[in-house]
């Protein structure tokens, strides 16, 4: 599931990181200087490389026994990792690299370490989480979310109108809630949830010769968060798309959350792109941002 998978990949890299022994400040200062060298002449992927050869050699991990300017060093290392996402196209991986840093908690929260607002690296950081933010809603904003128009249906999350065709006078794709719905999750007698009982479900919805038809469309089990009953209780919004990849649909949740049912301590944004492909939903892109 993406909660836990996220939870062991940070403890992983916490443990990899007591293996090593701390970056010297004139060591990371050396990289971000090789760094903005290639950063100016456009080569984002081999710029990030710097950083990811430094981290490979030595700890870049902020502490709390650790001076103050070898922790502002870490920041901007991956305020600047982030922007080379950003500029090399891909703004989903600078929100990823930025979101840890931003939340006020630990273990890499900004605030954590006695960063303020008016610290110069803080406002570089949420100067580039605006821009990151920017790009990923112009490309967010090819998706249609024109309200299905159609009556008489079930409770519904969300729904969005599709091209009509085939004889059909309406068409939908509607994102319905949960068999057992969210409460589920905080009944502790109650077996493990799966995704079928616990994860909301894609509809298509055809209306033709007066009469709508209803088609679940399945997920491959740990296809993304509608497969992953870890996040899939706050998915909520729906978008729908034709691409170079054919139709594609958009779920995403509207605010950042806990695991379901509130165990654990990460947080995550949840949000995926999938194909449709007849009864079916295959995953293009798992899009969800964790900040632990």
């Amino acid at each position: 599931m993406i909660a836990l998978a996220f939870i062991i990949a940070v403890n992983s890299a916490l443990a990899a990181a007591l293996a090593r022994e701390s970056c010297a400040l004139e060591r990371i200062e050396a990289a971000r200087s090789e760094f903005e060298i290639l950063y100016e002449k456009g080569e984002f992927d081999k710029a990030r490389g710097i950083f990811s050869a430094l981290e490979r050699r030595c700890d870049l991990a902020p502490g709390h026994d650790r001076p103050r300017e070898l922790n502002e060093s870490f920041f901007r290392v991956e305020s600047e990792k982030a922007l080379a996402y950003l500029k090399g196209g891909d703004p989903l991986e600078c929100l990823r690299t930025l979101a840890p840093l931003r939340r006020p908690s630990p273990p890499l929260g900004y605030a954590e370490f006695g960063f303020d607002d008016d610290a110069a690296v803080v406002k570089a950081i949420e100067h580039n989480a605006v821009l990151c933010q920017k790009a990923a809603d112009r490309e967010s904003s090819a998706f249609t979310r024109k309200p299905c128009p159609l009556k008489d249906l079930p409770k519904i999350l969300s729904g969005v109108a599709l091209p009509m065709g085939g004889g059909a006078s309406a068409a939908c794709l509607l994102l319905i809630g949960s068999k057992r719905g969210k409460d589920y999750y905080l009944d502790d007698s109650a077996a493990e949830p799966t995704p079928s009982d616990a994860c909301p479900r894609v509809v298509s919805a055809t209306a033709a010769s007066g009469k709508i038809l209803l088609r679940v469309l399945s997920v491959r089990e740990d296809d993304g968060p509608l497969a992953d009953v870890g996040a899939c209780c706050g998915l909520e919004r729906l978008g729908y798309a034709r691409t170079s990849a054919g139709e594609v649909v958009e779920l995403a949740a509207s605010d950042e959350q806990p695991p379901c049912g509130g165990r654990g301590t990460a947080r995550f944004l949840p949000s995926a792109v999938y194909r449709l492909a007849g009864d079916r939903l295959e995953l293009l892109k798992d899009t969800t941002i964790s900040s632990h």
